[in-house]
This record gives structure tokens, sequence and C-alpha cells, in this order.
């Protein structure tokens, strides 16, 4: 990996050139990952480059350190029981829509009930006023 800077780290990663600098120097550096190689000059002071140290440990065997090297599978044990969640409450939605459909079912047919009772009745005109329908 070619030697960069802050500059150029925090512009790929979306980041202020501070918050770089910062983790370099409070996280990166002290554990050996990250060497500061040299530095660049061009207007103003001189800016540090840094570059991968090629003695540190993998990312791997320092997630194995620090006891998070089963993220992964913690992860998808996670995503699996927050799907089984959704499944769930999209079953409660449908058999509530269901539920809703049938009541809605229920009512219409009532409603249409009353209003042949009232056609044979000879009270449609206000029926259909009450609906809204002349």
């Amino acid at each position: 990996m070619p030697d960069t800077t802050a500059v150029e780290i925090a512009q790929r990663l979306g980041l202020t050139t501070r918050a770089v600098r910062a983790v370099v120097a409070n996280k990166l550096e002290p554990h050996g990952l990250v060497l500061q190689s040299g530095v660049r000059a061009g207007k103003g002071r001189p800016t540090p480059t840094y570059r991968l140290n090629p003695e540190a440990p993998s990312l791997d065997e320092i997630a194995e350190q620090l006891g998070v090297a089963d993220w992964t599978d913690r992860t998808a044990d996670r995503y699996q029981r927050e799907r089984g969640g959704f499944r769930e409450v999209q079953r409660q939605r449908q058999a509530r829509d269901t539920e809703d459909e049938q009541i809605a079912a229920e009512v219409y047919a009532e409603l249409a009930e009353v209003a042949e009772q009232r056609r044979r009745d000879g009270d449609t005109t206000q029926l259909l006023e009450q609906m809204g329908l002349t």
C-alpha cells in the first residue's frame, strides 16, 4: 500500500481530516497497526504520511484477541431472530387484515339486507340520500 495522508484517507472515507488524525494517533499507531512513514512537503507545514505496518497482526487475529471473531455468526443469528420477529408481525397484520375484511363483509351484508328490506318497503329514496348517492 502506498503512503497516504490523513487528508486522502478522509476524502476516501467521507470523514473529516481531524477525525482521521485522531483515530490514527489514538488507536492505530499506539497498537502498531499503522506507521508514520514520512512527510510530504507542500504549501504550509509538512504533512505526515502513513502506511500499514507489515508486522502488525491481521484483522482476523485482532478480532480473535478481542473476542469478536464470531461477529459474523452472532450478527447472522441476530438477523435471523429479528427476521423471525418481523415474520410474526407480518402474520399478525395479515390476521388482523383478514379479520377486518370479514367484519367489513358482514357489515356490507347487513347494509345490503337493510337496503333490500327498505327497497321492499319502498323507502329507497331515503336510503340513497343517507348513503349520499343522490
